[in-house]
């Protein structure tokens, strides 16, 4: 069993059913539909709050299914293939690359693309029941969240009244509680203007901060694998009890991620390997995934119930989710998106060219980015920041290639020209606190290097004495000019 009480076992939650580096999801969407999108210039704009990783990705909707229909869809197969990402720690979910893929997408253009074709099966209340189990399991005593899985639909609904929100907001309340978030963020992010809070919500909030405390003492090794993947994972947070506050948050929402992929992966492996299903044609969505319409059958989700809760005791119940927000799309009468992309669609090696620029481009750009009011370009390593002009740029990088040995194409004249997707920062300043640094300003400062150590040391008293001692003698003894120095 990989849930063991309260504790995660470490090699049986780091395994899947998929392998990333092989895998590729099936994907088969109304493709009139999603061809009438895009000539229609349809979609939404990302906001950094709501569509938060969306927007790491993708400035709009539109450029999302843009890059989609152009890297994903495999023209002879009439099927749009997609792949998944493991983190670097090997905990919690497993998304789609790029945030390409039905799964994810904004849900009205998901319910349209998928409503002809799919049908979606979801974990009713998958956060609060799994916390609830785990609670239940380990004799720890959660009478709110327990009232609240028992009388779901009226909490909400107060909920909605008392914070004037609408449902799915007021859903989001509780899933951020179970993801190791708080009350507080969620009235912020979400714009609420009524601030006094509900009593049932503050209780329910103690008794999530109770879970957390128990799932992060058990579950230290989560920390641990994320600290290796991101040394400066927890820098932003400035004090001993911040880093603790965030490292408990973080534990929390990867357990909870951790535990509900299993529950998905084991119902589909149920069905591929019980009902002969194939693995890359079913979609995973988080707490539930989309099998295409076909191949429904009566008792899906009764069986499906019955396997996780012999397999992994957790007593959950499926909803089939109807598809009833879908945007309206217009009709495609005859109309291609253009002839350029019927070319490149024709010409393989000029999509795999641009597949593998794509990719050199992702990595290149996690230590590289142009500052635009300066007219200026920045490297970034663990160590500096080192600053190019245009010139310098192409003499350190014109050796990169991302076409064949006898089609060369230069990397850095591509990146460097009518690239609407180059990582741009409007102006560049030294901000030592990163959270006080604007999003569009690239941060110059460079954090110390014992800031970066993260491998555990003996404490020398005496030298950290000596350095103390020196600090005063530097500041004349003066306990508010040392105090002020050494903080």
């Amino acid at each position: 069993m990989f849930l063991n009480n309260w504790k995660l076992n470490k090699k049986q939650s780091q395994y899947s059913i998929y392998n990333p580096k092989t895998t590729k999801i099936n994907e088969y969407p109304d493709l009139d539909k999603v061809k009438s999108f895009l000539k229609n210039e349809m979609g939404i704009e990302f906001s950094s709050k709501k569509h938060a990783t969306h927007k790491q990705y993708h400035d709009n909707e539109n450029k999302q299914i843009h890059k989609y229909y152009d890297l994903k869809f495999n023209k002879k197969e009439k099927k749009f293939q997609t792949k998944l990402y493991f983190p670097k720690h090997r905990w919690g979910r497993i998304v789609p690359t790029e945030y390409l893929s039905l799964s994810v997408f904004h849900r009205p253009t998901r319910h349209a693309f998928c409503e002809l074709r799919y049908a979606d099966i979801d974990v009713k209340n998958c956060s609060q029941v799994v916390i609830l189990t785990v609670c239940n399991n380990n004799n720890f005593s959660t009478p709110k969240l327990q009232e609240y899985c028992n009388n779901r639909e009226p909490i909400l609904k107060e909920v909605q009244t008392h914070h004037n929100c609408n449902r799915d907001t007021a859903k989001r309340l509780f899933i951020a509680l179970s993801f190791g978030g708080s009350y507080d963020n969620w009235i912020k992010d979400n714009d609420i203007a009524i601030k006094d809070k509900m009593p049932f919500m503050t209780d329910l909030e103690k008794e999530y901060l109770g879970i957390m405390t128990n799932i992060y003492n058990n579950n230290k090794i989560i920390i641990e694998d994320v600290e290796k993947a991101n040394p400066l994972k927890f820098d932003e947070y400035t004090t001993i009890e911040g880093k603790e506050d965030a490292k408990k948050r973080c534990c929390m929402a990867l357990f909870y991620q951790t535990v509900e992929r299993h529950i998905t992966e084991n119902m589909i492996k149920f069905l591929v390997e019980q009902k002969k299903f194939v693995l890359e044609d079913i979609v995973p969505c988080q707490d539930g995934f989309m099998i295409l319409k076909e191949l429904w059958y009566d008792d899906i989700l009764t069986d499906l119930e019955k396997v996780i809760k012999f397999k992994l005791n957790f007593p959950i119940k499926l909803d089939k989710k109807p598809f009833d927000e879908a945007m309206e799309i217009p009709t495609l009468e005859m109309v291609d998106i253009s002839n350029k992309d019927e070319e490149e669609d024709d010409d393989d090696e000029e999509k795999k060219k641009y597949q593998k620029f794509l990719k050199m481009a992702a990595d290149f750009e996690k230590t590289h980015a142009k500052i635009i009011n300066k007219s200026v370009f920045v490297k970034q390593n663990t160590e500096e920041v080192i600053i190019k002009s245009e010139n310098q740029m192409i003499v350190s990088y014109k050796h990169y290639n991302y076409g064949t040995i006898k089609n060369p194409e230069s990397f850095i004249c591509k990146w460097l020209n009518c690239n609407n997707n180059m990582r741009c920062y409007d102006d560049m300043e030294i901000y030592p606190n990163h959270k006080k640094c604007p999003k569009n300003v690239f941060n110059l400062w460079v954090p110390f290097k014992c800031e970066t150590y993260t491998t555990p040391y003996t404490e020398n008293k005496e030298g950290l004495n000596f350095i103390l001692d020196h600090i005063k003698v530097l500041c004349k003894y003066e306990d508010v000019v040392h105090d002020y120095f050494i903080k």
